[in-house]
């Protein structure tokens, strides 16, 4: 899949492209899908100079389709620019379903603040994590992310961190457009990010981040408890105890036996063990 902007003052269509048989009899289907307006952004301002990078138009700057959603983000807005972000179902478009927009948002961090060359990528648990620029009159660019939980109300992403901070202005016509997001394969929750920062001289220079989400902790199951209810003093008898953790973590028991001795945690166990 691929997604394209239109270039008019106000636009509120985007063009989906899909490849049908690439590897045969290639074919290429398109879509046009009715989105929020955006417009051509403007050039952001930048502490310590009236220097403004180009931000050349409403393209996107990135896009991946994943587990059934196209996950694309450009920047826009004619008075102040903003990212902004989309998932799109595909709903197994072109061959059968129709694509629509799930949910889509801004990236807004306060009235002052510009937010522009940005790139968005998915997780396997549905998060999403985005690398974008920001900069404001009293502030030099910065690299910045923000992240989005597959729990989060839909069109919203979590607060914006300040990855890496420019140290003076820029004063060149143009700023580093190569911001990047991937998913680590080897656990895939790790986002890897990379984005463009100056430490003077008007150079630009790569910063590589990463990040994830939270994993949710589930509480283990309570224990299934096997042993006799009744026993004579000085006895031994024999009790098993036995809980499930969701996430497959280790198992600590606390038991209270009740006779007057300190009972202490006993683990790690396996869950199911």
């Amino acid at each position: 899949y691929m997604i394209e902007h239109f270039e008019a003052t106000t636009n509120t269509i985007v063009r989906l492209h899909a490849i049908t048989d690439p590897l045969g009899t290639p074919d290429r289907e398109t879509y046009d899908l009715t989105v929020t307006a955006y417009s051509p952004p403007e050039d952001p301002p930048q502490k310590g100079t009236s220097s403004r990078p180009e931000t050349f138009d409403s393209r996107f700057w990135s896009c991946v389709w994943r587990d059934g959603s196209l996950w694309a983000t450009h920047h826009q807005g004619t008075s102040r620019v903003m990212a902004r972000w989309y998932e799109i179902k595909t709903n197994d478009w072109p061959n059968s379903g129709t694509p629509e927009v799930y949910q889509s948002g801004d990236i807004d961090p306060g009235p002052d603040i510009r937010t522009f060359f940005t790139s968005i990528a998915p997780d396997g648990n549905g998060n999403a994590a985005m690398c974008f620029a920001r900069s404001s009159p009293d502030e030099y660019i910065s690299m910045a992310r923000c992240i989005r939980s597959v729990d989060d109300p839909l069109g919203t992403m979590g607060d914006v961190v300040i990855v890496k901070e420019s140290s003076d202005p820029y004063s060149g016509s143009r700023w580093g457009d190569y911001s990047g997001v991937s998913c680590d394969p080897s656990d895939d929750r790790t986002f890897w990010m990379h984005h463009e920062y100056t430490p003077g001289d008007n150079i630009w220079n790569t910063w590589i981040s990463s990040c994830f989400v939270e994993l949710p902790n589930n509480p283990p199951s309570a224990p299934v408890i096997n042993g006799p209810a009744n026993g004579i003093v000085d006895e031994e008898y024999t009790f098993t105890f036995n809980s499930e953790d969701p996430d497959d973590d280790d198992v600590y028991y606390y038991i209270k036996w009740g006779d007057g001795h300190v009972e202490t945690w006993d683990g790690p166990h396996s869950s199911g063990v």
